[in-house]
């Protein structure tokens, strides 16, 4: 069975659970081709020099052609004042200065005691 087909029945199975008409998207995943890794370090190289990031996880690179979307987690500190739109807005333009066709999409979890 491919993930088409799981997702085809997911969909069927659900609508018809939930009366409700529901549109399942998969976008494919590549973990580890040359530019995931690259994309990855260059994320991880920001991440390290900004002392509110914790750590990173869950990084994938989404979408061909010229447009990307590098899709992450940063878990920030817990005592970090800096807002979540900040820390995404500092990622975001760090990336665009190396890679123009990156996107960062970025979700903050924070770090609790």
């Amino acid at each position: 069975m491919t993930i088409h087909d799981i997702i085809d029945k997911a969909e069927r199975e659900i609508s018809k659970e939930l009366k409700i008409h529901l549109v399942i998207h998969m976008d494919p995943v590549c973990v580890e081709t040359k530019e995931v890794l690259e994309a990855r370090e260059e994320v991880q190289n920001i991440i390290d020099s900004n002392t509110s990031i914790k750590s990173m996880h869950d990084f994938r690179v989404i979408g061909d052609g010229d447009k990307k979307n590098l899709v992450f987690d940063i878990v920030v500190f817990h005592e970090n004042k800096v807002s979540d739109d900040d820390l995404i807005d500092y990622i975001n333009n760090e990336i665009k200065s190396i890679h123009p066709r990156y996107n960062c999409i970025i979700t903050v979890d924070r770090e609790y005691h």
